[in-house]
């Protein structure tokens, strides 16, 4: 684990950061057909577009019994000059950032702003969990290539460091359990359409929830991003780190 931790990155490998809270809906109440107005009316400055998502179209008793389904979104609403966006379902909302990254000050800003529309509502009997959710891709390498991570895999007497690899594994942290997904080598298409390859480095920081209050989620924001900022930091080689242009004051 290195002792110091960037503030920043001046070369950016996020290709987007997700905060999400899945809950449970008051008795007799639509929360599917009600919700989404209740949250563009208190945001529709800030995200005057709306979408429709392809879930939407799922029938609500098939989207009620498959948990695969239960906690799609249906709706989106976006900002035409920013990189926000929020997503709504009967049993969901998310907060979106894509690149380019606005910091976690103003990310952060955004979620409680929604956090607070959720616990003043009267649609929600009780939150699941939340969950913060960053991927990033790091084009540093030829790929495919783990060299910008400090990692070790071997098969037998194979070493997989510079082959195709997918990896997935689950890590506690205090009250969190964090999902860490690596693989290399990824394409993938950005927000403006530019084509990217690199290794995939996916953190989703995970808290269940119990019976805590809305107070709580509030207080454990902060403690989610550190966990995962200390993970995804703690990955990287000290040479990775320099070559994506570390700010620390």
């Amino acid at each position: 684990m290195k002792s110091q931790i960037p503030v920043r990155l001046q070369k950016e490998p996020l290709l987007e950061a997700v905060w999400e809270i899945r809950f449970a809906a008051e008795r007799d109440v639509p929360t599917g057909d009600v919700l989404p107005g209740v949250l563009y009316q208190a945001v529709h400055e800030t995200y005057p577009l709306s979408l429709r998502l392809a879930a939407a179209d799922i029938p609500r008793l098939i989207a009620q019994q498959d948990e695969s389904l239960r906690y799609l979104p249906t709706m989106r609403l976006e900002s035409p000059d920013a990189p926000f966006a929020v997503q709504i379902g009967p049993r969901v909302v998310t907060v979106n950032c894509r690149r380019p990254y606005a910091g976690w000050a103003a990310f952060s800003a955004r979620v409680r702003v929604i956090l607070n529309v959720l616990r003043t509502s009267g649609l929600v009997a009780r939150a699941e969990r939340f969950s913060l959710r960053y991927i990033d891709l790091l084009e540093l390498d030829p790929q495919p290539s783990l060299a910008s991570l400090d990692a070790s895999l071997r098969l037998g007497g194979y070493d997989l460091s510079r082959q195709p690899v997918q990896v997935r594994t689950e890590i506690a942290d205090g009250p969190f359990t964090q999902v860490l997904q690596v693989a290399t080598p990824v394409d993938v298409t950005d927000a403006q359409g530019q084509r990217l390859q690199g290794t995939l480095v996916d953190i989703d920081t995970v808290h269940l929830l119990g019976e805590a209050s809305w107070e709580l989620i509030d207080e454990r924001l902060d403690a989610a991003h550190d966990a995962s900022k200390r993970l995804f930091f703690g990955l990287l080689t000290p040479d990775a780190v320099e070559r994506l242009g570390p700010v620390y004051d």
